[in-house]
């Protein structure tokens, strides 16, 4: 996704309806309270998403370290050769018995057909482990399910970390409601957000030079999820409430329910833009909801 960092978001009417009573309880006016403004990028966004979250939905605002565990920093090298590679970089969440769920671009954006099946797949942790995984089912539409193959050797302390801990993720898949609350998360343009919730870029460090493997976030964006058209049914559209346009990077990217489970993951963004200034009036996260998941069994939408 090519997006700006600096892109103006205006707030339109129909996202009014997105508010929970206890948001306005806590003295948040408007919606242009958890928006970024026109310079400010992930670090901003995030911070509002949590702010609204605690304010509205606090029971998943204290889950989120624990789902942060199982976001995945997705690298595809591919062109792999003597003089180097290229890279495509995007998001994926751990699920059970160690898949991961990303976007099918992610794989195949700029890979020529004889490089698809000599592709390096790296996931990053948020703990700054490093797995290796390989492809297992190509959706037909844009999502894939990757396997872990092996983890790699720790920079620190030349040991191979335990992968036990990553295979056994506890996220599951289930349906989106119409109009749920949604929570959409991944790491933007090879970044993520370390404790005290700056942006930096991935290491795995060096330990001649006591530089220490990088531990960093996913970014949020909060919204709420529309399922597609008849025309259209494995869509889904997040009308964002809180948080920043997403930029590359992002794509396979979870979004959660208020669950904790899994219900998409993002592929793109739609941006509404006035026909005089070009300036953006609003975007739109764009998913492939898991209902249009061959192969997976998400749980059925509770009544």
């Amino acid at each position: 996704m090519n997006q700006n960092y600096h892109l103006a978001v205006l707030l339109l009417v129909e996202f009014g309806v997105c508010f929970s009573l206890s948001a306005q309880e806590q003295g948040f006016a408007n919606q242009r309270d958890f928006f970024v403004d026109s310079n400010l990028v992930c670090e901003k966004g995030t911070e509002l998403s949590k702010t609204f979250l605690k304010a509205s939905e606090p029971e998943f605002a204290r889950q989120l370290p624990d789902l942060f565990r199982w976001i995945a920093r997705v690298e595809v090298r591919h062109r792999i050769s003597d003089k180097g590679f290229a890279s495509n970089h995007g998001s994926g969440v751990i699920l059970a018995d160690g898949q991961v769920l990303t976007a099918r671009h992610v794989l195949e954006q700029n890979v020529e057909d004889g490089d698809k099946e000599k592709l390096k797949i790296l996931l990053t942790m948020n703990d700054g482990r490093v797995f290796e995984a390989t492809v297992q089912t190509r959706g037909e539409l844009d999502w894939a399910l990757l396997k872990i193959s092996s983890p790699l050797q720790d920079s620190q302390t030349g040991s191979v970390p335990d992968s036990k801990q990553t295979v056994h993720s506890p996220i599951k898949l289930a349906l989106p409601k119409p109009s749920a609350t949604l929570v959409f998360m991944g790491y933007p343009a090879r970044l993520g957000l370390d404790a005290a919730g700056k942006a930096r870029s991935f290491s795995r460090g060096d330990p001649g030079k006591k530089i220490p493997v990088t531990r960093l976030d996913p970014c949020l964006v909060v919204g709420t999820g529309q399922s597609g058209s008849q025309a259209s049914p494995g869509n889904l559209v997040l009308d964002p409430v809180a948080g920043f346009p997403p930029i590359g990077g992002m794509s396979g990217g979870p979004i959660f329910d208020l669950t904790g489970a899994v219900v998409g993951i993002q592929i793109g963004v739609t941006q509404t833009t006035a026909d005089a200034t070009g300036e953006v009036l609003v975007y739109r996260v764009d998913a492939v909801s898991t209902s249009a998941m061959k192969g997976l069994k998400p749980a059925a939408t509770p009544k």
